[in-house]
């Protein structure tokens, strides 16, 4: 711990170490202060099909739905018919604030997840989720990625870990915006990119033909729908369809209520061209038996009709 010794002579000193102990002091309150309490995501949905650029005041230009709803404003049309072309590739159906009224996070979303891909004419700054932090500088909540400030939060410090947490969760990776140097329209999305593994997309089939188990898994839209079949008699039974959750580079996890039992399962790239799936199944009984874990390994199949029995089982989401 340093000492100071203040000089009364040297007004100049005593200034400079006033001001650095009331700038830790501001970030001690804001520790003090805030509380790590889970919030629910503001959000205000809308149907990009219903959304229209409107005249207002001033040469100024509205996007609204339904007629009435105003969401947007632009001080000009150009930066409207930009914001109206984006929500309209993308799909936007959510726009979300941290900290109303008066947010100071913004971010939009396609149901439940981020924006992915690239439209021309972006202004976009890039940033990896994996490196930002959040820290006090003078006194300002900030979420940096290394020396690059990318989003300040005053002295909201709860604001500011919300966004982080947001951030996270929906793996952003790019600051968008519409308009700088004061923008009017601002957003994040993923990367049209967000990594180098093959699409975890297709059919595949238990790498054991006596199971009784999981025998086939069916994938579409990269993970957006997921179908399970189980063994039964005369032919397989199908478990519903739901989405799976990214836990990792390489790794998924999905959630199945079958009344009976509660199911999670890990699903797992095992192959460079991921042609193999490995899956780990965690059962938990609602009756007497006890748990359960399995553990199948899957290989892609080229066969594009399988006959499986119409049993749909109800999914879930945790």
């Amino acid at each position: 711990m340093k000492t100071y010794f203040l000089n009364s002579t040297n007004p100049q000193t005593m200034t400079q170490l006033i001001k650095k102990s009331a700038f830790i002091l501001l970030c001690i309150l804001g520790i003090t202060l805030a509380t790590n309490n889970a919030h629910a995501e503001d959000c205000i949905r809308f149907n990009p099909d219903n959304i229209e650029i409107v005249p207002y005041t001033n040469g100024q230009y509205r996007i609204i739905e339904g007629g009435t709803h105003a969401m947007f404003l632009f001080p000009n049309y150009a930066e409207a018919k930009m914001a109206y072309t984006i929500i309209k590739k993308y799909r936007i159906t959510n726009s979300c604030f941290v900290g109303r009224p008066g947010p100071s996070f913004k971010y939009l979303l396609v149901g439940n997840k981020s924006p992915q891909g690239k439209i021309s004419g972006e202004d976009c700054i890039p940033f990896n989720p994996n490196n930002i932090k959040v820290v006090c500088i003078k006194g300002r909540w900030k979420i940096v990625e290394g020396s690059h400030w990318i989003f300040d939060f005053g002295n909201k410090r709860s604001e500011a870990y919300e966004s982080y947490k947001i951030i996270k969760k929906y793996g952003f990776t790019q600051s968008c915006y519409v308009g700088r140097a004061n923008p009017s329209f601002q957003y994040l999305r993923k990367s049209a990119t967000v990594s180098n593994l093959p699409s975890i997309d297709g059919t595949y089939v238990n790498t054991d033909s006596n199971t009784r188990g999981l025998t086939t898994i069916k994938i579409k839209g990269n993970g957006t729908q997921f179908t399970t079949w189980g063994a039964c008699h005369p032919s397989d039974c199908a478990w519903g369809t739901t989405r799976l959750k990214k836990q990792g580079s390489n790794t998924y996890n999905v959630y199945y209520d079958q009344d009976f039992a509660t199911r999670k399962i890990s699903v797992t790239h095992i192959t460079p061209h991921g042609n193999m799936l490995k899956v780990i199944m965690h059962t938990s009984y609602t009756d007497s038996r006890k748990d359960r874990k399995d553990t199948f390994y899957f290989k892609r199949s080229t066969v594009a009709t399988l006959n499986f029995q119409p049993v749909v089982l109800k999914p879930f989401d945790f």
